[in-house]
C-alpha cells in the first residue's frame, strides 16, 4: 500500500501517537545507533538492521533518537484487515 523510507537525525523525536487508520507496519532499519529508541506504549526498543518488526499504528508508538547517527528505516503499512489474506497467500 504504501513504502517509504525514513531518517531520524540525531537529537529529533517523534512523540507517542495512534495513526488516524489502523494498520500494520512493517520497519526494516537500514542503520541505527545504541541510543535510537524506538517507543511502544511503555516500552523502548533499539531496532536492529537485518530484522523486521510488525507494529500496530493502532496503538502508542514514537521513535526518540538520542544518538549521534542517522536511524533509518524503511516501513510499509498494510491494512489491518487484510494482513491474514497476506498470511494465507501462496507463494512460490
Amino acid at each position: 500500500r504504501q513504502l517509504s523510507i525514513a531518517a531520524h537525525p540525531p537529537g529529533t523525536k517523534i512523540n507517542l501517537h495512534t495513526d488516524s487508520d489502523t494498520y500494520v507496519k512493517v520497519h526494516i532499519p537500514i542503520s541505527t545507533n545504541d541510543n535510537a529508541y524506538f517507543n511502544f506504549e511503555d516500552q523502548q526498543f533499539v531496532l536492529q538492521p537485518g530484522k523486521m518488526y510488525l507494529v500496530n499504528t493502532n496503538a502508542l508508538h514514537g521513535t526518540s533518537n538520542e544518538g549521534d547517527s542517522y536511524r533509518t528505516h524503511l516501513f510499509f503499512k498494510i491494512p489491518a484487515d487484510k494482513v491474514n489474506e497476506i498470511i494465507e497467500m501462496k507463494t512460490l
